[in-house]
């Protein structure tokens, strides 16, 4: 294929279209220092360069083992589908010149005509979040973290350490929460999984914390509050209650099978 004579695309006709969703600023397709093919058939060869940044929906529930898809509308704001009509050649985005990203991998990709009209072309684009980097640095220290936190029952109350542990287990939260919070993506419409985690283990440090000062504190012989005595005993009620209902259905299990073990 001949390439014909080169033309400023500025000096030629060409339809207005642009990004319908763009996410910054909103301009039109292709650039003044850039060139079109001209035959003489009255063929116009165009191939506009652009740096386009798509406003898309995500979904951040699985974060960071999400995948996204984006949508790139362009559309002929101008002209009807009577004048201009924008026509798919292919049915995915041509990749050859695609380059690897640090954070996301491209599954996959699509072309859809708009059902309105002709004169806009949806390009979509599949990508999956790679989660090393979030696994390593966040999801694995949150794990041994929380796992920390629990093995603080296992040191005697007597020895006066496990209200300092269970302190210092709490601040090493809360000093991890200030530095992951960056890293998680910000949205009102999705909660990721992790961010639930994070608040239950917030919770869960706060707890052990104020459990072992009051065990520190009627393991040395203190008088206990009415408030704890009421709190005890509603506890130890509902543990009984509960223990007697295993014990009742034990017992009756056994009796309609006597032959059982």
């Amino acid at each position: 294929m001949q390439c014909g004579n080169l033309q400023p695309q500025d000096e030629i006709w060409r339809p207005d279209a642009a990004l319908q969703n763009a996410f910054k600023k909103f301009e039109g397709l292709g650039s003044s220092h850039l060139k079109v093919h001209v035959f003489e058939s009255g063929e116009v060869l165009w191939y506009p360069y652009q740096i386009l940044e798509s406003a898309c929906d995500v979904d951040i529930t699985y974060f960071p083992f999400d995948v996204q898809e984006c949508p790139f509308k362009i559309t002929a704001w101008s002209y009807t589908e009577k004048i201009v009509k924008i026509i798919k050649s292919k049915d995915q985005i041509d990749q050859s010149e695609y380059t690897e990203n640090a954070m996301w991998t491209v599954i996959g990709s699509s072309v859809e005509q708009e059902k309105t009209g002709d004169t806009t072309i949806i390009f979509k684009i599949k990508m999956k979040r790679k989660p090393s980097h979030i696994v390593i640095n966040i999801i694995i220290p949150l794990l041994l973290l929380s796992f920390l936190a629990d093995l603080t029952f296992l040191l005697p109350v007597t020895s006066g350490e496990r209200a300092s542990y269970a302190i210092t287990s709490f601040l090493s939260v809360a000093v991890f929460l200030t530095i992951i919070s960056s890293e998680l993506p910000s949205s009102s419409d999705n909660v990721p999984i992790i961010s639930i985690y994070l608040t239950i283990l917030c919770f869960e440090s706060t707890a052990i914390v104020v459990v072992s000062l009051f065990q520190l504190r009627y393991a040395n012989d203190q008088p206990v509050n009415g408030c704890i005595k009421i709190i005890y005993s509603i506890i130890m009620a509902i543990r009984c209650k509960t223990w007697g209902k295993k014990t009742m259905e034990t017992t009756e299990m056994t009796k309609s099978n006597p032959y059982h073990g």
